[in-house]
């Protein structure tokens, strides 16, 4: 029986036609790849075509069963069925598998504005034939220390070389800085794969690479392996061999860009050039800038980092990002024509880096050295442009919308970001932040409450639901939120403090106050103490304790300058908290600082030094000298156009009003500052306190009234309302409110002049009959 079977399939030629068929589909695939290859088409067409020649064999046995004997035959009602539901059922089969895929050209071309107004055509790949890698470090194995510069320099090399590769975007291991410093392993080196797999996911990155070198017969030995992140699974595993470090860089970006699949042909005939062009062919050159890199990045010594990096162009005049790390330097160490001339120095040669790394050294120049937000705005949408998929350029772009305070285009960039990675959730927290800050809460409730939901594991998204509960005055629900968001990170500093400040909204004062003090004891990091003395100093300005204040704040400059170079601290936190010393009679040391400010800091920070004297002039209420302060403050803004600064200057301008006496003119001002910053309870409380000065009782009483709602026990609206009630002829009421102000104000300084005339005028009421 089967030697007639087989008779009869030889008979009607079926093993044949479908050899034939099968030969025919081999040589149709093997064109279909070359076309893929040549033409730079979809990938997905090569599998189409397996797929579609595959879904067909069906058909062809049929045609051959019935038609493969000499002679002309009828068609049969097995054919007439049998094959129209083969062709259904492989157009199902195509439709099922590849409808949402695209196949047509792998690339695309963008036409670009650049920042000089030029039109430029690029050619870029398509988002969803772009593959990521996240490089790590190349541990040191030679027993040799003088070469641990090689594991940054083959990193960094091979991170420049691979993004010169349109298909191809390597990682940014620096964005992990703080997260690999935890984990013990700021150099990236020496690390499980598990975790280098964890990092490398919460990244969004495709693919992870690490390496080691040695010596071998008094060459390099370089081993580079690729892994596939959610897999974690060894893709390739390579060693290259050599005299020259640099060649062997070049070596591994070609062999990684064919391991990640990019078409053999575009490696062949694109533009690479090598390491040596884009870095330095000069070693001491490269190693001082690898040895400056490490001081300034890893190590927080800039001065030391600096003369490395002095030392690295002096070697290599022409090295871009010696140059470009230098002028930040620079600028840091208020060398401000040294940075100029630095930056100048990186945008002459930027050709020489990547189109990504170009537009980022041109970026750094419109945004310190030369500051220009149109032209920073035109860089960040030009980038945007041309790497669609490039997640770091929507989110530039998106913060030059914040800045200018168009907010909606913000939010439609952190959406474009979900769309091009749904897993980039962190994207639902900043459109929550957005919302929130515009007091649109439910909104701002909906978009953390997804992040909650996508994930679970992490506090961020509980702490961001509580303090908006709380900023509506839900305090108890705040609070569960903070207990659950506890849970999870138990020893994370904000998340005590803000659990603190709820218990201390709803009444247990003395339970946050030693929650607050306490949380020192488990701060273990120069960031956690830092953070915890920043918290703690804000609770004892409100307990009016300002002489512990200001210690606290002094306690957190020391530790952030054990990881911030001093003059940034001086630039983020000193100048900022300038109306603690003046509030409690320490001016001088207030302008002391100033004065250091500016001998030490570069012309790039002087709005900080014009904004460090306006809160210093308005709490010593000298409104003379606070309006020219305001008047630089307010040309900065104009210039930068930052948008996110104009609530506080409208809020600085009423103050100077009320100063004055112009108290309608002042409201009208702090009413502005608040439609753009509708949470700012505080200047509710100003508003009212105008209110109360014109007469106007009724309305500085609701203004108060909101104020509570979100603080209930801020002594100083306890106070105010105290006034208002007391000028309305209600003794009982301002008497309960004014025992609320000082009983929060119990062990503040004597000197404390809120706490002062809240006595005294205690003593006054008591004194009516």
């Amino acid at each position: 029986m089967a030697f007639s079977l087989i008779s009869n399939l030889l008979e009607r030629r079926i093993p044949q036609i479908v050899g034939l068929y099968l030969g025919a589909s081999w040589i149709i695939i093997e064109f279909v790849t070359l076309l893929v290859d040549r033409f730079a088409l979809s990938p997905h067409l090569i599998e189409l075509s397996m797929v579609v020649l595959g879904a067909l064999i069906p058909t062809v046995v049929l045609l051959a069963f019935y038609h493969g004997m000499p002679g002309r035959q009828d068609w049969t009602t097995v054919e007439k069925i049998g094959i129209p539901l083969n062709l259904l059922a492989a157009g199902l089969v195509v439709l099922f598998v590849f409808g949402e895929r695209p196949l047509g050209a792998a690339t695309t071309t963008v036409m670009l504005e650049d920042e000089g107004g030029q039109t430029i055509e690029r050619v870029v790949a398509k988002t969803e034939f772009r593959k990521s890698v996240l490089i790590y470090g190349f541990e040191n194995q030679t027993g040799d220390t003088a070469l641990d510069w090689l594991q940054l320099g083959i990193r960094i090399g091979l991170s420049l070389d691979v993004d010169q590769d349109m298909y191809v975007q390597a990682g940014d291991a620096e964005r992990l800085q703080a997260r690999l410093a935890r984990e013990g392993h700021p150099e990236a080196v020496g690390m499980s794969v598990p975790l280098m797999a964890s990092l490398a996911h919460e990244q969004h990155q495709d693919y992870f690479t690490f390496g080691s070198f040695s010596h071998e017969r008094d060459e390099l030995s370089v081993t580079i392996s690729l892994y596939e992140t959610r897999r974690q699974r060894l893709l390739a595993e390579r060693t290259f061999t050599g005299a020259d470090g640099l060649d062997l860089v070049d070596q591994m970006s070609v062999q990684l860009r064919r391991d990640l699949g990019v078409p053999e042909s575009y490696i062949e005939d694109t533009k690479d050039l090598p390491v040596s062009d884009l870095l330095s062919a000069d070693v001491e050159a490269l190693r001082f800038l690898m040895l400056g890199y490490t001081e300034v990045y890893l190590r927080n010594d800039w001065n030391k980092g600096m003369h490395y990096l002095e030392q690295s162009v002096a070697a290599d005049s022409t090295s871009v990002l010696a140059h470009y790390m230098l002028a930040a330097v620079y600028l840091i160490a208020n060398e401000g024509e040294k940075a100029d001339s630095a930056a100048r120095v990186s945008l002459r040669y930027a050709y020489k880096l990547p189109d990504r790394w170009g537009y980022d050294v041109r970026y750094f120049y419109y945004s310190y050295i030369k500051p220009d937000p149109d032209q920073r705005l035109t860089i960040a949408r030009m980038k945007v442009r041309l790497f669609p998929e490039d997640i770091e350029a929507h989110n530039t772009l998106a913060v030059e919308y914040w800045r200018r305070g168009e907010f909606d285009s913000a939010i439609a960039e952190y959406e474009r970001i979900l769309q091009l990675d749904p897993s980039q959730y962190e994207n639902l927290r900043w459109i929550g932040d957005i919302y929130r800050d515009q007091g649109a809460f439910e909104v701002a409730i909906r978009y953390y409450e997804r992040y909650t939901e996508a994930v679970p594991d992490d506090f961020a998204g509980l702490r961001a639901l509580g303090d908006t509960y709380c900023y509506m005055g839900d305090h108890e629900r705040g609070k569960s939120y903070f207990e659950q968001a506890l849970v999870l990170d138990p020893d994370n500093i904000g998340v005590l403090y803000d659990l603190g400040t709820a218990e201390y909204n709803l009444g247990s004062l003395d339970e946050a106050r030693e929650r607050f003090e306490g949380v020192l004891e488990i701060a273990t990091t120069p960031q956690d103490r830092a953070a915890a003395h920043s918290r703690l100093s804000g609770h004892y300005k409100l307990l009016g304790r300002v002489r512990e204040a200001i210690e606290q704040k002094e306690l957190e400059w020391a530790e952030r300058e054990k990881y911030e170079p001093p003059a940034l601290v001086l630039v983020n936190y000193k100048l900022e908290s300038l109306q603690l010393f003046a509030a409690a009679g320490r001016e001088s040391r207030a302008f002391e600082i100033l004065r250091d400010a500016e001998a030490e800091l570069a012309e790039l920070f002087s709005q900080q030094i014009h904004a460090g004297y306006l809160w210093v002039y308005l709490e010593l209420e000298d409104a003379e000298n606070a309006e020219g302060a305001l008047a630089d403050v307010e040309a900065w803004v104009e210039r930068e156009e930052v948008a996110n600064m104009r609530d506080d200057i409208l809020r600085s301008r009423a103050k100077i009003l009320e100063l004055r006496g112009a108290y309608g003119e002042a409201i009208e001002s702090y009413e502005e500052s608040l439609e753009l910053s509708p949470r700012s309870v505080y200047t509710r409380r100003h508003i009212a306190r105008c209110h109360r000065q014109l007469g106007q009782l009724e309305e500085a009483e609701t203004y108060l009234q909101e104020h509570l709602v979100v603080t209930p026990f801020n002594p100083d609206a306890h106070y105010e309302l105290a006034r208002v009630y007391d000028d309305m002829g209600d003794r009982d009421r301002a008497l309960e409110h004014l025992r609320i102000a000082l009983d929060v104000w119990s062990e503040a300084d004597e000197e404390y002049e809120p706490a002062q005339g809240a006595r005294e005028m205690l003593t006054e009421l008591e004194a009516r009959t």
